[in-house]
């Protein structure tokens, strides 16, 4: 989201669906498989060696020599643990870095194996609203794009993706200092569906894949950098 202040009306999701409780939010984030707890285990991960000394000393000795890899030494330790190797410098570092982090508090090289995972796929959103450089106190945002980037979870690889500029109706003109944060357009809204049709739109997207039955178990959570996309009340 472009801006942190931003805050929507999480009933918009509620009132705006014909079975509201089909949609159901989890809020999380693309880490929550590290904090997630082993079978039978509920402390497994409070207790385990990342915050032994010697392992705290052998995380920070491993992050030192991610950050003097090379681009192609990287990629290889990623394709070694069978990890992604697409993305910025930084994010394959991170990545790595996690990755060993997992290993030593796992004990073995495929950590992920060991790790109770509750969803096979998350679906990443990151709305863009109205907004006002000095808004009222009763200033209401509007959803103005609403993305997805379907993760699973398994693969841990992107392989579906949504997106809908949606039209306002409070405040149809988006001001200029909306327009320079999200780089949208007043015509990209002006052509598009209201938030109401792109939520029905997006409820059928998500049925296409079968992603809302919860007859085989939960397969998806709902997830945002931050609880401002999903969280009520003022900007």
């Amino acid at each position: 989201m472009a801006s942190s202040s931003t805050k929507i009306d999480s009933n918009l999701l509620k009132n705006h669906t014909s079975d509201p409780d089909r949609i159901k939010i989890t809020k999380t984030n693309l880490c929550f498989a590290e904090e997630q707890r082993l079978p039978n285990s509920k402390s497994h991960a409070s207790k385990t060696s990342t915050k032994n000394p010697v392992s705290q000393k052998s995380l920070n000795k491993f992050c030192n020599r991610v950050h003097q890899m090379t681009p192609e030494a990287l990629n290889e330790q990623l394709k070694r643990r069978k990890l992604s190797t697409s993305g910025e410098l930084d994010i394959l570092r991170h990545r790595l870095k996690h990755h060993y982090k997992l290993e030593l508090t796992f004990g073995c090289e495929n950590p992920s194996t060991m790790i109770e995972q509750p969803f096979q796929y998350i679906a990443v959103l990151d709305f863009e609203a109205t907004c006002e450089e000095k808004p009222d106190n009763d200033y209401k945002n509007e959803v103005i794009e609403f993305p997805i980037v379907l993760i699973d979870v398994k693969q841990q690889i992107i392989i579906d993706k949504f997106q809908s500029y949606c039209r306002p109706t409070l405040k149809p003109i988006l001001s200029t200092f909306c327009t320079q944060l999200t780089g949208i357009k007043q015509h990209q809204v002006d052509n598009a569906p209201t938030f109401v049709e792109v939520l029905h739109n997006v409820e059928k997207w998500l049925n296409e894949r079968n992603l809302l039955s919860t007859s085989n178990g939960h397969k998806l959570a709902f997830a945002t950098d931050g609880p401002w996309d999903f969280q009520g009340g003022k900007s």
